[in-house]
């Protein structure tokens, strides 16, 4: 399943009053691992940005002025949202997605581009009632809280990207070291996008893990179905302490979130 997480900037918080996109991030998620795909791009909104605005995201007048306008990247934008074949229709994923879609359509009804709502076209998922799905509790939050809550999660970061380099990095940062590049004057798209793609993961359940074959490609498609006869010599396989003292370390936090109600610790 191919994800695409989205947030955005803005000079401030109507469209109705005149409000532009500013900054747009995008990162690109195919079956709960990160492809190294990203899309990240400042726009020239042709107005000032509000003072309250720019308290948040810390992105100035000045630095704005010679950067492209959207009709300028609305196709890029489009296309990344639209997948390497040009016609998937990926799950979008964006906390408070109702302010971003609001900001993205009319972006495109602005410049005359011809493309239904993009609500209309893609499944696009609120994450900031994710939580409250997932846990039954009534916990709609900030990304920051939620960033501080899962900022242990014990994540495989390793095995989590295709393409670990594909950020500039070399390696990807851990939810906790994003955490702490993140400030008032480093409030980005795209970092808050890639913050929210782990926060995503750990709430739904953490992630995936891949099995590869001797070429270094993915094995998980399903080759035939064969009936099993007997299950006599099948091996049986321990974890390691390793995976037992982590196993225990997300039940008691997932204990502790759930105020004791973990049904692991119930017997």
């Amino acid at each position: 399943m191919r994800q695409v997480f989205l947030d955005t900037e803005t000079t401030g918080l109507e469209p109705e009053l005149g409000h532009r996109i500013i900054e747009i991030g995008c990162i690109e998620m195919i079956d709960r691992r990160f492809t190294g795909r990203e899309f990240h791009v400042y726009i020239n909104p042709r107005r000032k940005v509000d003072e309250g605005a720019a308290q948040v995201h810390g992105i100035s007048d000045e630095f704005l002025l010679d950067k492209p306008f959207f009709e300028d990247i609305v196709d890029d934008f489009m296309a990344f949202l639209a997948g390497p074949n040009g016609d998937d229709k990926a799950e979008l994923l964006a906390h408070n997605s109702p302010f971003d879609m609001k900001f993205i359509n009319h972006e495109l009804k602005l410049n005359g581009y011809r493309h239904k709502p993009i609500d209309d076209s893609w499944k696009v998922t609120n994450t900031y009632a994710m939580e409250d799905m997932v846990t039954g509790m009534k916990t709609n939050t900030t990304l920051d809280r939620l960033v501080k809550r899962y900022a242990e999660f014990p994540f495989d970061y390793k095995s989590l990207h295709a393409n670990p380099g594909a950020n500039g990095r070399g390696k990807p940062l851990t939810l906790s070291e994003l955490a702490t590049v993140r400030s008032p004057d480093n409030h980005g798209a795209l970092l808050d996008t890639e913050m929210l793609a782990y926060v995503y993961l750990a709430i739904t359940g953490g992630q995936v893990k891949l099995g590869l074959s001797s070429d270094g490609t993915a094995s998980g498609q399903v080759t035939g179905i064969s009936r099993l006869t007997t299950a006599d010599d099948l091996p049986v396989l321990m974890p390691t302490s390793e995976e037992i003292e982590s196993h225990e370390a997300y039940l008691r936090k997932l204990d502790k979130k759930s105020g004791g109600k973990c049904v692991w610790f119930q017997n």
